[in-house]
């Protein structure tokens, strides 16, 4: 039976380097370099106007309950 993927146990246990990894030969490695990924796309600023229509006014009660403060 399989432990679920939440299993405290394993949240609590150390990291340990996999002892089968590979050791990384850097002169191999030469010319294999991964590409540069692209900076993420600008995110532009929105419009006051338009944020400003997104609000919802709540109007307040006219009379408080009496057992308010």
């Amino acid at each position: 039976m399989e432990k679920p993927w939440n299993d405290v146990a394993d949240q609590l246990r150390t990291v340990e380097p996999d002892p089968d990894a590979g050791i990384v030969d850097e002169e191999a490695a030469v010319g294999e370099a991964q590409p540069v990924p692209e900076p993420p796309p600008e995110v532009p600023e929105a419009d006051p106007a338009d944020v400003a229509d997104q609000r919802r006014v709540v109007p307040l009660p006219d009379d408080e309950p009496e057992d308010a403060w």
